[in-house]
């Protein structure tokens, strides 16, 4: 007799384990496409400071390599970012605001000064980005105001919410992956309609910070040149402060204007 409730209690546990996950699947209320850009875009809206430090990693066909940076991001148009070489060495630092921005190479004692735009994105991060495109990528984030008020073309909610929007005139679409039960975006691409990837980014490892969802690893990418940028944060700090970013130069510095 034992023996017989001893099966039956350990059957009972595989059939729970073997449908568990469907049915957290199951009770997972679905929500239409508008309640879930409006969730993502006010998260994304909510950070209005935001500091960061971890582990850069570039690879393209004109250059393969790492460093430690640090990350300062002042809403709507202010940030800053330093690199590091081992043991902490100073490397370079980058201040952006609004249109202009400061280069200074340590290595060189050199300041380098100009406007915001992708040659110079493409001259420090090896990779062609727009500057909205960097902000979100050190934000993990994507701007989804543009989606707010249209539907998308397609929609598909098993398992993972897959929105999809077409944009005939370019022939290109955008194809957005959201976690059904987290509710944060994990992946994004942009693809040509023949299904050749224009643009990837893939976000993981999310922690909370006073209810906005932050993804402590991005990986973005450039399929058609084959580029691509990974961040790897050790450290976030999201809203904790709101301080005026600048960068402190040595009275000697040598500075270069660029434009």
């Amino acid at each position: 007799m034992k023996k017989k409730v001893i099966l039956i209690i350990f059957s009972v546990l595989i059939f729970n384990g073997c449908s568990s996950t469907d049915a957290v699947y199951d009770s997972v209320k679905i929500l239409p496409a508008e309640r879930l850009i409006k969730k993502l875009e006010s998260n994304r809206r909510k950070i209005k400071y935001f500091e960061g430090t971890g582990v850069i990693n570039v690879n393209t066909p004109d250059f393969k390599g790492k460093s430690s940076f640090e990350v300062i991001i002042n809403k709507p148009d202010s940030a800053k970012i330093s690199f590091y070489g081992p043991f902490g060495i100073d490397i370079a630092h980058v201040l952006i605001v609004k249109n202009k921005f400061l280069f200074y190479d340590v290595m060189q004692d050199k300041v380098y000064s100009g406007s915001n735009d992708k040659d110079f994105l493409y001259r420090l991060f090896k990779i062609d980005l727009t500057l909205e495109e960097l902000m979100n990528a050190l934000l993990g984030s994507i701007d989804l105001s543009d989606r707010l008020n249209k539907e998308p073309n397609e929609y598909y909610t098993d398992k993972i919410y897959k929105l999809v929007y077409i944009d005939n005139l370019h022939a290109l679409k955008d194809i957005y992956y959201i976690e059904q039960k987290e509710l944060v975006l994990s992946g994004y691409t942009l693809q040509k309609l023949n299904g050749e990837s224009v643009f990837e980014a893939k976000y993981s490892d999310f922690n909370n910070f006073n209810g906005i969802p932050i993804a402590f690893m991005t990986n973005i990418s450039n399929g058609l040149k084959k580029q691509s940028i990974e961040l790897s944060y050790r450290k976030i700090s999201v809203n904790s402060k709101n301080r005026i970013i600048n960068m402190n130069l040595p009275d000697n510095v040598n500075f270069i204007n660029l434009d």
